[in-house]
Order: structure tokens, then sequence, then C-alpha cells
């Protein structure tokens, strides 16, 4: 079950002892934002949930609501074998 952004940067934040009048400026962002963003009122862009996620010592991916999975390579077909007819034509 994915978990919102904002409350898991809260939850970080609290932990560290950290106020949001203090984080947000390290941030560039002024504190209601920081709340906002915390409280599911606003969204953060991909470039300021990485410096948040620098300034709460934490991967960026730990923020998002659903962390990517590894790409994964889809399986060729099996090649079909040629008849003599096509081999001929190929050539």
């Amino acid at each position: 079950m994915p978990r919102p952004a904002g409350a898991f940067i809260r939850k970080r934040r609290q932990a560290l002892d950290i106020e949001a009048k203090e984080l947000a400026p390290r941030v560039g962002i002024e504190p209601g934002t920081l709340l906002n963003i915390e409280n599911g009122h606003n969204t953060a862009s991909t470039r300021l949930l990485h410096r948040i996620a620098s300034e709460l010592g934490v991967e960026y991916t730990e923020l998002l609501d659903d962390p990517p999975t590894p790409m994964r390579r889809r399986k060729r077909a099996p090649r079909k074998k040629q008849t003599p007819s096509q081999k001929r034509l190929a050539s």
C-alpha cells in the first residue's frame, strides 16, 4: 500500500527533532509550504523532494508514494526456423 510522501517527511523530520520553520529555508521553501506538503494539500516537485531527502538524510525514493520498481527486460519470442524456401530468399 503506497504511503503519502508528506506523512513520511513529517515523521522523519520529527524523529530528527527538526522544526518545519528550520527545514523549510534549508530546502528553499516557506514553512507553510512545507506544512502543506506534509498535510497532503500541496505536492512537491522532484527537485524539491531531492532537496528534502538530502536534508533528512534519506534516499529520494523513500519519499515517493510508489517507489520505482526495477525495470525488467522482456523475453524475446523464440525465433521461428526458416523453411528452405525462406533461406533461399534471404540469401
